[in-house]
């Protein structure tokens, strides 16, 4: 009878299999993810939906804040925010502290805080740092001032000083006379772009030289308007602008774009994960920025 006996060692080391197999279980049905949150970003947007995509992948799950009050009470361990102005973004800064993680533009705050995307600031420096590498600066008609349409940000954005700021400090640092014909502050679509460069071409004709886009969104409506009103970019008029996906770099290629600041957003990802996994760790705040690359078209 003696021989049919299980040693005690295997015994024992089934139970503790069975108890690791069930502890296994367990820890996959008890043990939630990390939860990052969302807020003042529309879950229907494209780049957003991107986001939650990205996150989601990486086995993050994804949370929706509508409030203020929603921030404090949900148990999440990082949030990608978007701020309108400096005020929201220290309301925001007071809720959350160090979790907040901003995107879109980088409010100036007393206080560091976490940032990930790029500089409209220095977007705008170097877009203007791009005329002189035209003739005459792009003062087409030579008459010592180049005369611009700027399409901006929406108004109350932050994103539309900082940008304004930028070319601003750009034209001083090359030393241009610069006439503002127009402000069109429009939402970054090619409708906002197409409808606010028609609108602005009919009213001022030539007498526009340079059309300075913040985003290739406005810029492929800019360069819309100018062909659909029978005109050529580069032959009529330069058309600047602010991207970063490879359709600005073709629109460059095709001379769509006189000159393009480049951010590739496709470096963002990676960006952003590093930021959340910092928040998570506990790291002191800093800006996580994507580099430009300034290029040109040959005239």
């Amino acid at each position: 009878m003696g021989i049919f006996k299980k040693p005690k060692f295997l015994i024992i080391g089934g139970a503790v299999l069975l108890a690791a197999i069930v502890l296994t279980v367990a820890l996959v049905f008890l043990v939630q993810p990390t939860k990052i949150g969302f807020f003042g970003l529309n879950p229907k947007d494209a780049e957003t939906i991107r986001m939650q995509k990205l996150l989601e992948d990486e086995g993050y799950a994804v949370y929706y804040a509508e409030t203020l009050e929603d921030l404090q009470s949900t148990d999440c361990k990082a949030w990608i925010v978007r701020a309108s102005s400096n005020m929201y973004a220290q309301m925001i800064v007071d809720s959350i502290g160090d979790k907040a993680i901003f995107i879109g533009s980088q409010p100036a705050l007393s206080q560091p805080v976490r940032f990930a995307g790029w500089d409209m600031e220095e977007a705008g420096k170097r877009l203007a740092e791009l005329l002189p590498r035209f003739p005459s600066c792009g003062d087409t008609n030579e008459d010592g001032t180049v005369s611009c349409l700027l399409l901006a940000p929406p108004e109350g954005y932050k994103e539309k000083a900082d940008w304004m700021k930028g070319l601003e400090a750009g034209i001083a640092n090359c030393q241009l006379s610069c006439d503002i014909l127009d402000v069109c502050a429009c939402s970054a679509s090619e409708e906002a772009g197409n409808r606010a460069a028609t609108d602005s071409l009919s009213a001022y004709g030539r007498d526009i030289e340079v059309i300075l886009a913040s985003g290739e969104a406005l810029a492929e409506g800019a360069a819309q308007a100018i062909r659909q009103g029978g005109w050529s970019v580069n032959e009529d008029f330069y058309l600047l602008a602010v991207g970063h996906t490879e359709l600005s770099i073709d629109a460059l290629n095709s001379r769509q774009y006189s000159g393009l600041v480049h951010a590739q957003w496709a470096d963002f990802d990676d960006l952003l994960l590093t930021a959340v996994a910092d928040t998570i760790d506990g790291k002191d705040p800093q800006a996580y920025l994507l580099p430009f690359t300034s290029y040109h078209s040959p005239s």
